[in-house]
């Protein structure tokens, strides 16, 4: 046992002990007993605040990356849709051009322009929108006639 009682202060001079608390003298091998599992119990709280921290650490290095990612992604679809704009009005400015001036030739030079960024910006979109996940086959439910002449 690791607490032991004596009853005078004489008898725990005697045995070389110090009072923990009054009545109450703990022997120097005792002392160093206790002192070694609540520093254990210590270690063990210390180790799992670690990886904790660790884990945190990881989790960080993770979003910093995914948000990284994102501005990188936002930033193109920034100026691609920038650059889209600027050809739509550029177009819109020329056909109004056009048509002030009464100028039908340049009409198929302008529906052959506005075909062509068409296309591109058709071929842009559907090359920077994720395919959609195809959804899992239905499970075919049982009917009361697939069972007939079973028990």
């Amino acid at each position: 046992m690791f607490w032991k009682r004596f009853k005078t202060k004489a008898e725990a001079d005697a045995a070389g002990g110090e009072p923990l608390d009054k009545g109450i003298i703990i022997e120097p091998a005792e002392q160093f007993y206790l002192i070694q599992s609540t520093l254990g119990q210590h270690w063990s709280v210390l180790n799992q605040i670690l990886s904790l921290l660790k884990e945190q650490v990881g989790m960080s290095t993770t979003i910093s990356a995914n948000l990284q990612a994102l501005m990188t992604q936002v930033a193109q679809n920034t100026s691609v849709e920038t650059s889209a704009v600027t050809l739509i009005q550029g177009i819109a400015t020329q056909l109004s051009a056009a048509i002030a001036n009464s100028d039908d030739s340049a009409l198929p030079a302008l529906v052959t322009d506005l075909n062509t960024s068409a296309t591109a910006l058709a071929a842009a979109v559907a090359a920077n929108t994720p395919v959609a996940p195809t959804p899992p086959a239905p499970t075919p439910t049982p009917t009361p006639s697939a069972f007939k002449g079973k028990p």
